[in-house]
């Protein structure tokens, strides 16, 4: 054999060599020593190769890496195992042991890669099915509120905001709600719909929440937290499976006893393929309706300004409409129209009095004055015709006591007496008049307000949510995964923003197609909402008393108008002289009883209509377009987001792993005028507003020293075509530390930012002000930026001084809207000790510079609006960036303990609280920007799972202390309150069901989470759940075909 043969065999052989290397094989099954364990990861150690266990926790493995190896098996909240291979093998048996302590949950929501909760690089919350089973809560989206740093404010029975790290509110932009990748935010409204459509109990198979910056990952608006709901796999988790809940609710405030229930189901089917065996099709869909009467918003002797109070004529009530607006500032005229028939009508109404007095008082000596001075000019004409002095003193002495010299000595002294009575009636009514201003201005004046309830078409609180899913695994490598979603939900609530909005048959929609691997993912969804019959409730109220009786004709008519009725009580009391000015300015009850009579009087129009008659002008006020003196809005607008990432650490994580994404975003808005600015000219043809978005990011890690050390660094850049490029840098590092690896530090810096809203850019929407968006684009042909309006403070003394001095203005100098950004730095640790106990401790310092918030000023000019003037003096309410920074700060504090028999015990403590440096009065304080969280939370728990025979239960307590509260809607007083919940359950195994009874605030009383918003109550409930899943997979290795199914 020559050389070169020899070298053709050895390179044959080598080649074979590493042929066989390449096709190792590795065959087995995953059970928990009884079912199949479905899902479960298969990867070798040290590397990122792996599969995933089938429907029948089954797995095959090839893999071109030389043995021996090492395989790790996972499944989130089991023990992992790892076994040695030493070449192929096909049994590979795998036994897991359900996870008794708190060392191994896996997260994706802090890096977008799965890693240990425990190694995060950041803090982060998680609710696995088990803890979701076992919510003390009727809804598990309301078992959010007890996690760490968690604040959930609830709008309506239906509508729970999620909000970390303070700032929050029902509309909380700050925030992101990811639900299987989507967006759940409206586009019109900007906050996450939440449990309206959300994913329900069924289907829900965990969640992750991220409370603190994660733009340089997440994009704009993941600025406070980011929180993802993700959806059950139906090759996972196949079956059917369906629940009924009924109950009651019950509040004291008028509420009473209401009845509440839901139904749901669940469908999932896996299909094997008739030539490898292997699950390649898979569908689900999933139908919930829940229905109950929505908790009451009925406060209506609160002031929703901290101003003027019940009883007084300025009174804009909490929970009332068409109150909104005070009539004096909207119009000073009218002020000054007032003061000027004041001092008319009590000129009038005195100076008779006075002439008399005068002429009483001082009549013969004006008589004798004016006589005097007739006598002389007759002396002096009579000596001018040539008589002597003596002779013309006689006569002219004699003239003056007959006609017709007598005549007019009267009516010159009437002059006379007439001027001086003029000049004393004028200076004593002024005195008077001047006295009272202050009272009259300071309480200012406002229409009556139409109730909640009565303006409320009902109180029904409904969400109804289906939604459908086609997954296909075309490979043998079953991390290859395509699917397509369509979700629909439908829904009545109640939504508080700046105004209070009832959502009436509201639908958002969404569709998405989704390619993954383990490498990879791309994804691309769009949402779109539309507002059914949703209204404004402030615009009811407003509108209705407009139609009812228009403001001009109730302050102004002469006979029966507010002012033709308050001045024949007002005048005497101030003019008399038995009554003192000073008496009603110490008892300003007086005026305020004056002004109520005056004001039913003027109400007489509304209150003499029948009920029916009543709620016809309501119904066609409801009916109405907004901004077209109704209150119903319109909404079409649409959402559409691609993104996609790849994790390149398979080929560079020898070195470090890198994972890079991207993504675009378009806003698509229509609103047909009702709340943004689609046609600002009033040509009538109404344009779709569109707003595009990109980002790209980059992720670097790199663990050393045998991964006791992660370094973590990623940089993110974003473009909104309104605004700058931003770069948002983030850096971690984490020691994990210990024999069992249980005790992680870790401290990251990251940054974030937050593009103002679509309403922040583009609304324009009249209420009690005029909400205006801040860009450029929308808002420079207003002139109220860059100097053009003046502070509300300096505006109300303006008012008090009865509109006269306008020395008190004061210029607000605010500039066009930019994004908000925010730099953060946290250090917290966390360990398992004992395998038990689990300690997990945070603090962080949040620095935000161009916070984004709303004032409320004054216009200095007039401009127009489709047409329509605008005169100057026009409240206004824009988005602005407040100067200066704004630091918020926290500690949170985290225990859990496994106890024997599936029991944990939890608790966690929470504080934080803020502070503003720098900035500028005349555009923003402290106050405006709406902290509106609670300074101390704490919570307590203990649960268990299949303590005895099936049996299930779980008792929650929770408190937050007071709330400083400040918004659009309403300033106030949060009280600092608690919530103990309970529920019991006991599973029936051959059944396949589970009972559970339950109740929420058992102790009560109720409790407000936000200013304006509804009391809460108590619930109790009890609920059946039939989950068939366990008898589908023991059943679903005889299916061969699509076709036996």
């Amino acid at each position: 054999m020559n050389l070169k043969s020899k070298l053709s065999l050895l390179l044959m052989l080598c080649l074979c060599s590493f042929s066989l290397i390449a096709q190792t094989t590795l065959k087995g099954k995953v059970t928990d020593g009884k079912e199949p364990v479905i899902g479960a990861n298969i990867s070798i150690k040290g590397t990122t190769e792996g599969t995933i266990t089938d429907i029948d926790g089954k797995f095959q493995l090839t893999t071109s890496l030389p043995t021996p190896l090492t395989l790790v098996v996972s499944m989130v909240g089991m023990n992992s195992s790892e076994v040695s291979i030493k070449g192929n093998q096909e049994d590979v048996n795998v036994t897991l042991s359900e996870e008794n302590n708190l060392l191994n949950g896996v997260v994706v929501a802090a890096s977008r890669v799965e890693e240990k909760i425990l190694e995060s690089p950041v803090t982060i919350e998680k609710m696995d099915q088990k803890a979701i089973k076992t919510s003390s809560s009727a809804d598990y989206y309301d078992d959010l509120a007890k996690l760490k740093g968690v604040q959930t404010i609830n709008g309506s029975m239906t509508l729970t905001s999620i909000n970390t790290r303070g700032f929050g509110g029902i509309s909380n932009t700050r925030f992101v709600q990811l639900m299987d990748g989507m967006d759940n935010a409206a586009p019109l409204l900007n906050f996450p719909t939440g449990n309206i459509v959300g994913i329900g109990e069924l289907d829900i198979n965990n969640v992750e929440l991220v409370p603190g910056a994660a733009s340089a990952l997440y994009g704009p608006n993941a600025f406070n937290g980011i929180l993802l709901m993700n959806s059950k796999n139906p090759f996972e988790n196949p079956g059917f499976s369906m629940q009924v809940k009924g109950g009651f609710a019950q509040a004291n405030n008028g509420y009473g006893i209401k009845p509440l229930g839901s139904a749901a189901m669940r469908i999932a089917h896996a299909f094997k393929s008739k030539k490898s065996g292997q699950d390649f099709l898979a569908f689900k869909a999933n139908f919930s309706i829940f229905q109950g009467t929505d908790w009451y918003a009925n406060d209506y002797t609160t002031t929703r300004t901290g101003g003027t109070a019940l009883g007084t004529p300025g009174f804009d009530g909490m929970n009332t409409y068409g109150d909104e607006t005070n009539i004096f500032e909207v119009n000073p005229a009218a002020l000054t129209q007032l003061f000027s028939v004041m001092n008319y009508n009590g000129f009038l109404a005195v100076n008779g009095s006075v002439k008399s007095q005068v002429a009483a008082q001082a009549g013969a000596l004006v008589r004798t004055q004016v006589a005097a001075g007739v006598k002389a000019q007759i002396k002096a004409s009579l000596i001018a015709g040539g008589m002597d002095e003596p002779t013309a003193e006689a006569t002219s002495s004699a003239a003056i006591l007959s006609p017709p010299y007598s005549t007019t000595i009267d009516v010159i002294t009437g002059q006379k007496i007439d001027s001086i009575a003029n000049v004393r009636t004028t200076a004593y009514v002024n005195s008077k008049v001047d006295s009272i201003k202050p009272l009259i201005s300071s309480s200012q004046l406002r229409r009556t307000g139409l109730t909640e309830d009565r303006l409320l078409d009902n109180h029904k609180a409904q969400s109804i949510k289906g939604d459908f899913g086609l997954y296909a695994r075309p490979f043998k490598d079953k991390s290859y995964e395509f699917s397509y979603n369509y979700r629909i939900g439908f829904g009545n609530s109640v939504y508080q923003g700046s105004e209070r909005y009832a959502l009436r048959n509201f639908i958002q929609q969404f569709h998405k197609v989704e390619a993954k691997g383990k490498d990879f993912f791309i994804r691309s969804y769009m949402s779109q909402t539309k507002a059914g019959d949703s209204y404004n409730l402030t615009a009811l109220g407003a509108y209705t008393n407009e139609l009812a009786r228009p403001s001009s004709d109730w302050v102004g008519n002469p006979t029966t108008g507010y002012y033709a009725n308050l001045l024949p009580q007002l005048l005497p009391a101030i003019l008399s002289p038995t009554s003192s000015v000073a008496n009603i300015l110490s008892n300003p009850q007086i005026y305020y009883t004056m002004t109520d009579s005056a004001r039913s009087a003027a109400d007489r129009p509304w209150n003499t209509l029948t009920k029916e008659q009543q709620q016809a002008k309501i119904e066609a006020v409801r009916n109405g377009l907004f901004q077209q003196n109704g209150a119903h809005f319109i909404d079409n607008s649409r959402l559409f987001h691609t993104e996609a990432m790849l994790d390149l650490s398979r080929w560079t994580g020898k070195w470090i792993d890198i994972q890079i994404g991207g993504n675009h975003r378009l806003y698509s808005l229509y609103t047909q005028g009702t709340v943004f600015n689609e046609d600002p000219n009033g040509t009538g043809k109404f344009k779709r507003i569109k707003i595009n978005e990109y980002g790209a990011y980059l992720q670097l890690q790199r663990k050393f020293f045998k991964d006791i050390f992660k370094i973590q660094a990623s940089v993110r850049v974003d473009k909104n075509q309104n605004f700058k490029v931003i770069v948002s840098p983030r850096a971690a590092f984490v020691a994990t530390l210990g024999k069992d690896r249980n005790h992680n530090i870790r401290l990251s810096y990251q940054t974030g930012f937050r593009n103002p809203d679509s309403q922040a850019q583009y609304i324009y929407f009249p209420t009690s002000n005029i909400l205006l968006g801040g860009t450029k684009a929308n808002a420079e042909r207003y002139g109220i930026y860059n100097g053009g309006a003046y502070t509300q403070m300096s505006y109300k003394e303006f008012i008090a001084s009865g509109a006269t001095d306008s020395t008190k203005l004061k210029i607000s100098n605010f500039k066009y809207i930019k994004p908000e950004n925010l730099q953060v730095v946290e250090l917290g640790y966390k360990t398992v000790l004992f395998k038990k106990l689990l300690i997990d401790v945070n603090a962080y310092m949040n620095i935000y510079k161009d916070f984004i918030t709303q004032i409320t000023v004054f216009s200095k000019d007039s401009t127009r609006q489709r047409g329509a003037l605008l005169p100057a003096g026009t409240s206004w309410r824009p988005y602005v960036n407040v100067p200066g920074k704004t630091y918020s700060y926290g500690v949170g504090v985290g225990v859990a303990y496994s106890l024997p028999k599936n029991i944990q015990v939890k608790a966690n403590y929470n504080y934080m609280n803020y502070k503003v440096k720098g900035g500028d009065s005349a555009i923003a304080t402290a106050s405006d920007l709406g902290f509106n969280s609670s300074k101390h939370q704490f919570y307590v728990g203990i649960s268990g799972t299949n303590v005895w025979k099936g049996l299930n239960f779980a008792l929650d307590y929770r408190w937050q202390s007071a709330i400083k509260w400040n918004s659009d809607f309403a300033d106030g007083t949060v009280k600092a309150h608690g919530s103990l919940d309970a529920n019991i359950g006991y599973y029936l195994d051959k059944a396949m069901t589970t009972f559970k009874v339950g109740a929420t605030n058992i102790a009560g009383p109720m409790y407000l989470t936000n200013v304006g918003g509804p009391y809460i109550g108590r619930t109790f409930y009890a609920s059946v759940t039939f989950d068939q899943g366990k008898m589908w997979k023991e059943h679903h290795a005889e299916v061969k075909s699509p076709k036996e199914f």
